[in-house]
C-alpha cells in the first residue's frame, strides 16, 4: 500500500523546506515538490494483537443480554418461578443472571470491568424502570440484586488475571 511519509509530512508542516534534506525511505535529495503527490511504499502494519471478530465471549454475552432482557421483561403470568415477590430465590436468580453476564469478558479480559460492571448496572437499572410499563413491579432490591451479580461475575476473572503472568513483564522484542 503507498502512502504519503510520514516523516516527510511531518517536516513539511513544521515549515522545513530544506531541498538538500534526504528522504527518510529514498536516501537522496528531495525538494518540497518532491513530497507533492509523491509516494512512498511503507512497510505494512504489523497485525493487531486484537481481533475484531467476533470471539465466544462476546457472543455469551450478548445472549446472556437477551435471555436477561426477555426474563424481565415478559408480561406477569407468563411464568412463575418465585414462591413471592421478595423471595430469595428471585434474588438469587437476579445475582446469578448478572454474574453470568459480565463473566465471560471479564474471564477473557479483566479490565472489561472497567466499564462493563458500569453498563451492566445500567442495564439492570434500566430493565427495573422498563417493568412497570409491562405491567410488572420494579423492586430496588433487585437492582442492588443486579449489582451484586455484576460485581460477584468479575471475582473468576480477577483470580484469573492475579494468577496469570503480566503482558507487560515480558522483555520488549521489536
Amino acid at each position: 500500500m503507498a502512502l504519503l511519509c510520514p516523516r516527510s509530512l511531518k517536516n513539511i508542516y513544521l515549515g522545513d523546506i530544506n531541498p538538500q534534506l534526504e528522504c527518510c525511505h529514498i536516501r537522496q535529495p528531495r525538494t518540497f515538490l518532491h513530497h507533492i503527490g509523491q509516494t512512498h511504499a511503507l512497510p505494512t502494519p504489523k497485525k493487531p494483537t486484537r481481533s475484531m471478530k467476533p470471539t465466544l465471549a462476546n457472543v455469551l454475552t450478548l445472549a446472556i443480554a437477551f435471555v436477561i432482557a426477555y426474563g424481565a421483561l415478559t408480561p406477569p403470568g407468563a411464568y412463575n418461578l418465585t414462591t413471592g415477590p421478595a423471595s430469595l430465590f428471585d434474588k438469587q436468580q437476579h445475582i446469578t443472571a448478572f454474574a453470568l453476564l459480565v463473566l465471560p469478558l471479564t474471564w477473557r479480559h479483566f479490565r472489561t470491568a472497567l466499564w462493563l460492571v458500569p453498563l451492566a448496572i445500567l442495564y439492570g437499572v434500566t430493565i427495573e424502570a422498563l417493568q412497570p410499563l409491562i405491567g410488572r413491579s420494579a423492586s430496588g432490591l433487585d437492582i442492588v440484586a443486579n449489582t451484586l451479580g455484576a460485581v460477584l461475575g468479575c471475582l473468576p476473572g480477577a483470580v484469573r488475571a492475579k494468577l496469570r503472568p503480566s503482558q507487560s513483564a515480558k522483555p520488549y522484542d521489536p
